[in-house]
């Protein structure tokens, strides 16, 4: 992919994802999108695993909305408006 089709490719995911952001309803799809159409990783669903189960440090279970194994990179995502450390922008939780 040269750099234009890439600057392309990531204008048009700006305005296909511009003013969505439901973690439950659209992570898979957004971060394949980027992964496959900007970045250019072959096999997306292949290297990358969604909704990981890990232990927190409270020893609780939670899940990492995506984990890609062969760059030991976690994603956490949040809706559109919500922090990451709060319910809502403006609340602490």
């Amino acid at each position: 992919m040269t750099d234009a089709q890439q600057r392309e490719a990531a204008r048009q995911f700006f305005n296909k994802w511009n003013g969505k952001g439901k973690e439950d309803e659209d992570a898979r799809s957004y971060w394949i999108d980027i992964l496959q159409n900007i970045l250019g990783v072959d096999n997306v669903t292949d290297r990358v695993e969604f909704e990981k189960k890990v232990v927190g440090g409270d020893g609780n279970t939670k899940r990492i909305n995506v984990y890609i194994p062969e760059t030991h990179v976690l994603i956490e995502q949040k809706s559109l408006g919500m922090r990451l450390y709060q319910e809502k922008v403006g609340e602490q939780k």
